[in-house]
């Protein structure tokens, strides 16, 4: 039988020998499942017919915060072009409506379609909601 002795050294040399990481995290993430942006051009439809995703962003905290907003296609894949994934600030204590672009700004075709997701970082004290809606 083991002595508490024995079983308090083995314990310690356990964790002597052990790393030990207490890393804790700078920021959080929100994934946003459901991202689409799409663009089409026929005769029969008003020009710049398009939907898109949009973005609430609910700042409960008394400071502003600053959140980075990255768009990824389904299969992984960081959307780079159309400035989609870029920095936001939202005001304290405020709502942020982030359309990915405005309707008068319309790159013209052809331009990424999206079908995928979005994630925001934010500092890991940040106390943001985000909501996302195709519009």
């Amino acid at each position: 039988m083991i002595s508490l002795r024995q079983a308090l050294v083995g314990l310690l040399l356990a964790i002597a020998l052990s790393p030990i990481c207490l890393a804790q995290s700078n920021t959080q993430e929100l994934i946003l499942p459901i991202v689409t942006i799409g663009f089409v051009t026929r005769p029969d439809l008003p020009r710049n017919t398009n939907w898109q995703t949009a973005f609430v962003f609910l700042n409960l905290s008394n400071v502003m915060q600053t959140a980075d907003l990255e768009i990824f296609q389904d299969d992984g894949t960081l959307v780079t072009e159309g400035n989609f994934s870029r920095m936001y600030e939202i005001p304290a204590n405020s709502i942020r409506d982030v359309p990915i672009f405005f309707q008068s700004i319309i790159p013209p075709p052809p331009f990424p379609q999206v079908n995928g997701w979005g994630r925001l970082r934010l500092p890991a004290s940040a106390s943001v909601k985000a909501h996302a809606d195709v519009r």
